[in-house]
């Protein structure tokens, strides 16, 4: 929570598409990793807290105006979307973010620029596409488990991106032409935040491994997906930690 509070100061990505007014794109890394660290509850629920915790200092922190107002839920869908794949309920995450697509053609705004979500379709395909052949969730090389969280973290983001696109088309009464304007530059918005969201998650996960070593190495079995690392320091690491302040 701490980190996500500070994290509302880092760069944003405003110079692409600036109704996201760059304090989202800072605070959706941190919402993502939320998600990867602490599941799809208590994820969501830190970013959010984290938050609103800046109105007492800085009560115009969140705008003047519903999208801003309505910006933690956004990155609050992230921590889930990434929560849920984390905690293998990756049907669950599709069928949401799917819903959030239906939710898009269901607008006037989204008929008329229905080829702006090609790159949220192609990477829900590609995880899905990926899960079918056990590669996207049962991965036993650091690379693969790099790759894993890199895209869960796309799915996350563009999930944010995707509703906040729907409630930015209402409040500000956007046309189709803005969406069709940026067709081809927010995917980089969305790779580099989904980029930075998988590096903190990937280094959590190899430093537990690292900071257990000495205990990995009496495991008859190694270790061969997220949830195993995850299911690890629930149970073997906190046991030692419990023991150690005894």
């Amino acid at each position: 929570m701490i980190i996500s509070f500070f994290a509302a100061w880092l760069p944003d990505f405003e110079f692409i598409f600036g109704m996201e007014q760059g304090r989202i794109s800072s605070m959706l890394v941190f919402g993502t990793f939320n998600g990867f660290l602490l599941g799809p509850i208590v994820g969501p629920i830190v970013t959010i807290v984290a938050m609103l915790l800046h109105l007492p200092i800085n009560p115009e922190y969140l705008g003047n105006n519903l999208f801003t107002y309505l910006s933690p839920g956004f990155i609050g869908l992230a921590s889930i979307i990434a929560g849920l794949c984390v905690a293998e309920k990756q049907k669950f995450a599709y069928s949401i973010f799917g819903a959030v697509i239906l939710l898009w053609f269901i607008t006037p705004v989204g008929f008329q620029a229905y080829s702006y979500i090609w790159f949220h379709v192609l990477v829900l395909a590609c995880c899905v596409l990926a899960s079918r052949k056990q590669a996207f969730y049962h991965v036993s090389r650091r690379w693969q488990i790099f790759v894993y969280l890199f895209l869960v973290s796309l799915l996350a983001v563009l999930a944010d991106h995707l509703i906040g696109s729907i409630i930015a088309a209402f409040v500000f009464d956007l046309d189709a032409n803005v969406y069709k304007e940026v067709i081809y530059l927010y995917p980089l918005e969305r790779l580099i935040l989904a980029f930075s969201a998988a590096v903190f998650g990937y280094i959590v996960f190899m430093l537990v491994q690292v900071l257990t070593s000495e205990n990995i190495r009496d495991r008859k079995e190694p270790f061969t997906d997220v949830k195993d690392i995850v299911d690890y320091i629930e149970t073997d690491v906190k046991a030692i930690l419990h023991k150690e302040r005894k």
